[in-house]
C-alpha cells in the first residue's frame, strides 16, 4: 500500500496520490479546505500537456483524460485559491496516480 501524505498549510490540504480504481475510496483527486471562496486546479502530465481543469469542489479529478484513464505516474498540479477574505494563493506539487 502507498500511504496518502497530504500537503497542510493550515487551511488548504492536497493529497499527494490517489488510487482511482473504482473501490470508492481516493478514486478521486482533489483539494480540500477551509476559508476557500473558489479554486481552480489545473493537471499536467510528465510532458506538461494539461490532462485536467476544474473548479468544482464536488467533482475533482478522476485520473481520466480524453475519456481513458491515464497511466499509472506522477502528474503536476496548479492550483489557484481565492479566500473568503479575498486573499489569493497560488499553489504548486505533484500527485502520483495508483491504481
Amino acid at each position: 500500500l502507498y500511504p496518502i501524505m497530504i500537503v497542510d498549510d493550515g487551511s488548504v490540504f492536497i493529497p499527494n496520490a490517489f488510487t482511482p480504481n473504482g473501490d470508492g475510496m481516493n478514486d478521486v483527486f482533489n483539494i480540500f479546505g477551509t476559508g476557500i471562496q473558489n479554486f481552480t486546479l489545473t493537471i499536467y502530465d510528465r510532458i506538461g500537456e494539461m490532462v485536467y481543469q476544474g473548479n468544482e469542489a464536488s467533482r475533482g479529478w478522476d485520473a481520466t483524460f480524453k475519456g481513458q484513464p491515464v497511466n499509472v505516474g506522477v502528474f503536476v498540479y496548479v492550483v489557484d485559491i481565492t479566500y473568503d477574505d479575498g486573499t489569493k494563493a497560488n499553489k504548486k506539487g505533484d500527485v502520483t496516480v495508483v491504481r
